[in-house]
């Protein structure tokens, strides 16, 4: 039987007291989709997440307004099951092209793709 499992989640960062140290970095909100999909009696399985991240502050005083960009993110992966002891993988991170940064003057590459082979020895 095919089988796709979706979960959805939603955090909401709430900063209190004073130490506004602690926010750096931190999205006030995080939205995430993942769904999974396992095809052709578990030998196929496809992935698929969707992250949403607010903006986020950082303390470089080059940047005026010491915020970086909120930023979407689509991953895909691939795995198929060819035997017990072989199997085969792809994965995709960042299909959308999105510019982002997750830290201050460090940017994300914007699209990465990998696969490759798995042996049991």
């Amino acid at each position: 039987d095919d089988i796709i499992d979706m979960e959805f989640s939603y955090t909401r960062n709430f900063f209190l007291g004073n130490n506004k140290n602690i926010l750096y970095y931190r999205p006030e909100s995080v939205l995430a989709l993942n769904l999974t999909e396992v095809l052709l009696g578990d030998k196929l399985s496809l992935t698929q997440n969707i992250n949403y991240l607010s903006s986020r502050k950082h303390a470089h005083p080059s940047d005026e307004d010491n915020l970086l960009d909120a930023f979407v993110e689509l991953n895909l992966g691939l795995e198929l099951e060819i035997s017990e002891s072989t199997g085969a993988y792809a994965r995709a991170t960042n299909v959308l092209g999105s510019e982002y940064a997750l830290w201050f003057n460090h940017p994300v590459f914007e699209r990465q793709i990998w696969g490759g082979l798995r042996l049991k020895i």
